[in-house]
Formats: C-alpha cells, structure tokens, sequence
C-alpha cells in the first residue's frame, strides 16, 4: 500500500518542478521564440535572480482551487462546488489572476458570470463568453492539483480537471485541464514522455481540436524524432499564435509543451531549456510540464540549481491574507493529506492551531534562512529530518541569525505583479516553542526572536537550553520575522548544530490601532497598474488609506487579517460616528463569501452568516443612538453594541477575522481587537 510519505514526497516533487517552471519562465512571459533564443540561448539556469519571487497566478490556481475537496468527495463534488470555492479565494478583481476585462481575460470573465449568478459550467462556456475567450491557455494551467490528488489513478483526474476547468473554459480549455492532470497522474508509473503523451491522449476528446493537435506533434517526433530544430520551425510557422482567436490561446502553446517533452529525452534540463527558448507562455507552459516532467523523473533527478533559490518558500495572492506566505514543502503536504483523505489512506492528524516544521524531505527548509558574514560563515541543509547549521567558521562572541518571514514588505520581494497582500503568520501573545539538537556540545547560547514593523529586535533570554520558549507581546505590528539569535563563546569551526523542530502555537491577543498602520507602495501590477496596501492586512475588495493618522476604509471594501486556524473568543472593533453606516465585523472569515458577522446596518443590529451568497440575519437589536462600537465575548455568549451588553448564542470555528464596509461612505475605523486559541 502506497504510504503518506510517499505521496507526500512525489507530489512535493511535482509541485517544485512546477514552481522551478514558474520561476524559469516568468521573466521572458509573452516574448517570441527568436527574441528569447537572440537573448539567451543557451537557457541552462534561471534568468533572474529574483531573490524572493512574488505570486504567481500559475502557483495561486492549483493551490486555492484544491481547497474545495476539504468539504467533498470525488464523487459528489460538482463543477458549482468548485465556482464557489473560486469566489471566496479569489480577491474581488485584485490579485490571483489578470483581470484584463470581460471578453479578454477568459478568468476575468468567467468570474464577471458567476458574480451575475451564471453558475459552472454556463460561466466558463463558448455559448455564453465566444469561442476565442473560452479557449485560451487558463483551462490548463491550474489544473495541476487534480492531478495530484487523483494519485495514480487518471480517470480521477480528467473527471476533476473537467469540472474545475467547465467553471471558466470550454471546448479546448476543458480538453488542455484534463491533459494536464492525466499526465501528471500517470507519471506515477510512466517514465517515458512519448508513452506518457500517448496514454493521456485516450483520455480526451479524440474529435476535439487538441486531441488532434497531440497526435499530430506524435507523428512529427516519429517522423524526425531526432531534429527538434525542425519541429520548433514547423510549430512557429502552422501554430502560431496567428493562427488563433484570442490574446494567448492555449494549442500554440501546447504545441510547444508537446515539442519539449517529445524531444526533452526524458531529461528535466533538456525538457525546461527547449520550452523556456521556445518563447510564448513561458511560465504557464515550463510551470505546467516542469509538473509532469517532475513526477515522471523524482526528486533524484533535477538538479539543485533549481530548487535551493527558491528556499522552499511560496508566495501566494488568494483573498487570503494569511494563506499567501507559505512553503513548497508545507503546501504539498496539504495536498498529500487532502489526496489521503479522499482516498482513504490513512495520514498524520495534524493540531489546529500549531503551526509546526517538517524537515522530512529533501531541501524542505520551510523557509528559514542563514545570516553570513566574513565573521560568521555558516550554511544551512535539511538532513536526517533536522536543520542541520553547518558552522564552517566562527569567530568568538559573534552572533548571527536563523530566520524565516512572517510578513512580507514591498521591499521583500522582487515585483507586484499579481498583487501580493499579506498577514502576518506570527502575532501577538502566539507561543514559539523550538527544539535544538547540539551533539558536539558546541559554545553557544541562543535565544527566539522576533523582528517588529519597526526594526527593532525582541527576544527571550539566551540559554545553552535545547528547548526554548517564547511569546512575544509587543504591538510592534505586523511582526516581520522570527527565528533564532545564536551567539557563539569561543570560535568554532567545520561543525554543527540543528533544529529538529520548531512550531508556533496560535494565541493571539493584541490590539490594533488602524492610525498606526502604514501605507504600503507595491509598484506595479500585470496591467502596469499602481497597488497600494496597507501593512498587516489582506485588501480583497476596494481600497483602504491612512490620511492625517486616519485609516478610511473606502466604500463597499472589505479586509481581513489573522487565522485561519484561530478560534475567536473575543472581538470588538471601534470607529468614527457617522450616519449611514453599513458595517460587518467579522469574527468568522473563511472567505469573500463564506463568513459570520456582527452586522450594523444603520440602527439595527444582526447576526449575519453568509454562505455562498445565502445571506441569513437574524436581528439582535434596534439600537435608538448613533452606533460607534461592538464586541462579541465568545465566554459570556454575549454581544456588546455601545457598551449595551445583548445575549447571543456563539460557536467557536477557526478562521481568519474581516471587516467589511457596505456603505456608500468612508468609514474611518479606530481600532479592533482580538482574542483568539
């Protein structure tokens, strides 16, 4: 019986090599074939060094659209179940996908349909978008995650890709989902690409345009199986982009996927170097067959020029603020538990609330990081389940940091092409707790820290203790990082010492003053669009600002921050009187439209539960003054409007926390805490 750890391990490598696509591809996204060879043949590395890569929508679709399978069964989960999941991960026409109007961006359409309640598969259909919006490259590109979840078993795959891709395509866009997660299926066990092509193609529609477009790129590599020169030439000249409807049609650039992998020779390099100088949809297409191409090879067989860059970290820009600082590691192991659980195969349960590290495979460093200077050059390695702190060589009474992100910066990360927006992983009165391993006996003193928005370091004591706790406490939000300070005592050099785990226990308690918060400049989206964020929480609607030391949140905007694996037992949020108000303070947040609130809709007071758009309200009060506070306190099971204390009945479910302005008007918030386990 196939184990979790080797599901885990075989869709992690999948998942890098989809990611090493990205990241490969993204810089030379949309140029041609001869401009990129005239710049860059031979490709044998990434182009950029983009130090932290931004998200990606090639990353953010796979992620966020396997989450509706923690709520079906293969079985019973239908292609509106997947629409829904796409409203609440997906930010209101900001971030996750290019938002380039109703009739260009087939995404962008299909999500215009589904808010007009056109429900899947109607949103994505040719009948209601036109064929050449309905067929571009979309359909394929996030089908990745259907086909890790399927296992080994590819009619899984093609009848999950089929749904989810039925939501915004159609037509060739359904057939390329399907390819995509078939392949990746079947190179469980097929380790030959012109076999595996030529299995996923009994899969598809055989009169479909794609199905032919396969077996035409089969005839070629038999003809001339061994000139891919000659078979670029022909794909540039019959499957050119002229040759089809719409900005970036999704044949031409699987004709260019087809020509990689049947003259790739198996071979990951060779594979990645033929598609990425091929031009086009770079880094939907490398994202795409780096999958399959990964899974079909193992981890064994590419090589670490691709994978340590990326430090094992994943950005992401779901509505989601919390959600979208992640790990390659971390997320693979979410979709191993979720493709166990589907299946029926038993894996590790896991502790709401505890944000723990798993060292377990290869380069899986869960994000952390090493200083380095001339006086302290250390390195860092995932090994036997540890982090292992290489020493090469440290002077005494020097000190160095390991660390990882909690919350990103504009200046943190390379662009803003697909709108990132961030909340912290790590707040206020959580407990870190670390486990060390040090053999050797070396000198060292070490101590957790944490870095604040300000700069500044906080930190417990420093102890030779190998089990280290701590909470920090102050309201030096959002808290940018934190790890480890080690300090050496004498000189140490050609050893090591490791971390064998390291977890954040969720306890949040703090306050947040809104005056406080500064504006973020994230430069420039997809569209050359300026983007504006605001530091610690999540924007997924409309905009907010800090004018004068005033956060005004806009009309008919929406944030969220915190969670989403904390229960809230305690809420209360302050704000300006003005009349007209329209507000929800949302102490249940799972997504845009998936929440719990205390709603204030002028002077009545609600209970509000929206569940994909099904709006129940349930009236506490009509309150006769002008409404200026309110607060839920989970142990009393009671709601106060304006100190007026009001008995309700609370369940308590982890989830992210969101404030909501449905009002014509600017609302100037002042403050708002939580409490949360």
């Amino acid at each position: 019986m196939t184990t979790f750890q080797d599901i885990y391990k075989k869709i992690y490598t999948s998942w890098l090599g989809k990611n090493i696509g990205i990241r490969l591809g993204a810089p030379i996204e949309s140029w041609t074939g001869p401009e990129v060879r005239k710049c860059y043949q031979p490709i044998t590395d990434y182009l950029t060094d983009y130090s932290q890569f931004a998200a990606d929508d090639d990353a953010n679709g796979p992620l966020f659209f396997a989450d509706v399978m923690k709520y079906h069964s293969i079985d019973d989960v239908t292609a509106q179940d997947m629409a829904s999941n796409l409203l609440n991960v997906v930010p209101y026409e900001k971030g996750f996908f290019w938002w380039g109007g109703k009739g260009i961006s087939t995404e962008h359409t299909a999500w215009l349909n589904l808010m007009n309640y056109i429900d899947a598969p109607l949103s994505g259909s040719c009948n209601q978008n036109s064929k050449a919006v309905s067929e571009q490259i979309g359909g394929q590109i996030f089908s990745d995650c259907w086909g890790y979840l399927a296992l080994d078993k590819p009619e899984i795959a093609k009848d999950l890709a089929e749904k989810m891709s039925s939501v915004t395509h159609d037509l060739d866009g359904i057939e390329g989902g399907k390819f995509i997660a078939v392949c990746i299926s079947l190179a469980w066990n097929i380790h030959d690409t012109r076999e595996l092509i030529h299995t996923a193609l009994q899969y598809l529609n055989q009169n479909s345009n794609y199905a032919r477009l396969i077996q035409e790129m089969l005839d070629f590599h038999l003809q001339y199986p061994k000139d891919p020169a000659r078979c670029l030439a022909y794909i540039e000249e019959k499957h050119s982009y002229d040759h089809y409807e719409g900005l970036c049609h999704i044949l031409p650039n699987t004709a260019i996927m087809l020509y990689g992998m049947l003259y790739g020779k198996n071979n990951f390099d060779l594979t990645m170097q033929l598609i990425a100088e091929a031009g086009r949809d770079t880094d939907c297409n490398l994202g795409n067959v780096g999958s399959i191409i990964a899974m079909m090879v193992g981890l064994e067989n590419i090589d670490e020029k691709w994978i340590k860059p990326m430090n094992d970290t994943l950005l992401c820009s779901s509505s989601i603020g919390s959600k979208n600082i992640t790990t390659i590691s971390k997320s693979a192991y979410y979709f191993a538990t979720l493709a166990c659980r589907i299946h029926n195969i038993p894996y590790p349960t896991e502790t709401v609330s505890k944000h723990s590290t798993d060292f377990s495979l290869p380069y899986a460093t869960n994000g952390f990081q090493i200083e380095t200077t001339r006086y302290h050059a250390c390195n860092l390695r995932v090994q036997d389940n540890k982090l292992k702190i290489c020493l090469d060589d440290i002077l005494s009474n020097q000190e160095f940091k390991v660390y990882k992100h909690s919350y990103y910066r504009p200046q943190d990360v390379y662009d803003c092409r697909y709108e990132p927006e961030f909340a912290a992983i790590l707040e206020p009165n959580d407990i870190i707790h670390c486990q060390l391993d040090n053999p050797e006996h070396l000198p060292l003193e070490i101590a957790i820290y944490i870095k604040g928005y300000s700069g500044k370091i906080y930190h417990s004591n420093f102890t030779q203790d190998l089990n280290l706790e701590y909470q920090p406490t102050i309201n030096d939000i959002p808290y940018l990082e934190y790890g480890l300070i080690i300090r050496s005592q004498n000189r140490i050099q050609r050893n090591y010492f490791a971390v064998n785990q390291f977890e954040i226990i969720k306890h949040p308690s703090y306050q947040i003053d809104f005056s406080t918060l500064a504006i973020e400049d994230w430069g420039y989206d997809i569209g050359l669009k300026q983007h504006y964020g605001i530091s610690g929480i999540r924007i997924h609607r409309g905009s907010a600002t800090i004018e004068e030391k005033r956060f005004l949140l806009d009309s008919h905007s929406e944030f969220n921050f915190s969670g989403p694996d904390v229960s809230i037992h305690h809420m209360s949020l302050e704000w300006m009187p003005q009349d007209n108000i329209h507000l929800h303070m949302c102490y249940q947040w799972h997504g845009c439209y998936d929440y719990q609130s205390v709603e204030i809709d002028h002077h009545n007071v609600y209970l509000t539960r929206n569940q994909n758009r099904k709006v129940a309200r349930n009236r506490i009060t009509c309150m006769n003054e002008m409404i200026t506070s309110i607060s839920i306190d989970y142990q009393k099971q009671a709601i106060y409007i304006n100190s007026q204390k009001f008995k309700i009945s609370l369940t308590l479910e982890p989830s992210c926390v969101a404030i909501i302005n449905e009002s014509d008007e600017t609302i100037q918030l002042l403050s708002c805490r939580i409490e949360g386990k």
